[in-house]
């Protein structure tokens, strides 16, 4: 869904035009539909394109699911998330739409941050309390890295060999790279950088226990 709100993005110059064409889009849903259920048009254009009557049906509904996966992005972004900047360490922050104030933490210094909304619906940031950003080695006591719980970061059982540990080390550190969801920002990018942190002290625990 990403993927069509970014296309959007892209598309269209403001809400309006956006409004717009999903009033249309959602006209074009109700006349796909009204086409689906014409067996004389299907029959028709099955004749005209040299192909099955199933196959027009078939592309029926390929259009209209495509359709649908628009309106709905339409609306996600109608309803989108507003972004913030953290007054302390400029980290991007998503936040839910909210009357006229609310507090939120930085996902990236810890910062408390106080969020006014203006009569124009701009938001006013102030910072409340700031904290220092967490340090690698700090990050590393976040999760506690008992045998364990080493074992369940990187999804394998405790009487696994240490060629398993490595196995299950390589697919989880390729399945949580930062790289793989840069797209879809920096929020989901720090997520991964914290997952990738947290399976390499894992492996890096329970390869010490092996040695």
């Amino acid at each position: 869904m990403n993927e069509y709100i970014s296309i959007l993005d892209k598309k269209f110059r403001n809400e309006d035009e956006i409004k717009n064409e999903l009033s249309a889009t959602i006209e074009r849903i109700s006349e796909k539909k009204k086409l689906a259920y014409n067996n004389k048009w299907i029959t028709n254009q099955a004749i005209k394109n040299r192909v099955s009557y199933d196959d027009i049906c078939i592309e029926i509904d390929n259009e209209l699911n495509l359709l649908k996966k628009y309106v709905i992005a339409f609306r996600k972004y109608l309803e989108k998330e507003q972004i913030i900047v953290c007054t302390n360490c400029r980290q991007k922050i998503r936040v839910k739409e909210f009357n006229i104030e609310v507090k939120v933490t930085c996902p990236k210094c810890d910062s408390i941050l106080r969020l006014l909304k203006g009569a124009l619906g701009s938001i006013k940031v102030t910072l409340i309390e700031e904290k220092e950003k967490r340090s690698s080695n700090s990050e590393s006591h976040d999760t506690d890295f008992s045998i364990e719980n080493s074992f369940k970061i990187l999804g394998i059982l405790p009487t696994s060999s240490f060629e398993e540990i490595r196995k299950a080390y390589r697919v989880h550190i390729a399945k949580y790279h930062p790289d793989k969801v840069s797209h879809l920002g920096e929020e989901f990018r720090n997520l991964a950088e914290h997952k990738t942190k947290e399976i390499n002290i894992a492996f890096s625990f329970l390869k010490s226990n092996y040695e």
